[in-house]
């Protein structure tokens, strides 16, 4: 298998570090603010939360502190 092969076979999971859910094998074109916007629907006017779940859309620095805001882990994990 070579590296554009692999890189296909590739998923996220992720995980709530406040309560036990979570959201597994999912394609790194996922959406994720909208795979977890659910997960914050108490919140859904807050501000904070609002920026912090659009942020999960970029790359980088922005995505590491909402996911750290948010309370989730991202992990990789092979199909």
């Amino acid at each position: 298998m070579n590296m554009n092969e692999s890189i296909h076979h590739l998923t996220w999971s992720l995980f709530d570090r406040n309560s036990d859910r979570q959201a597994l094998n999912l394609s790194p074109r996922s959406i994720l603010s909208e795979v977890v916007r659910p997960w914050f629907d108490a919140y859904r006017h807050d501000p904070m939360i609002e920026s912090a779940l659009r942020d999960l859309n970029e790359g980088g620095a922005r995505r590491v502190r909402a996911l750290d805001f948010l309370g989730l882990d991202l992990v990789t994990t092979a199909a």
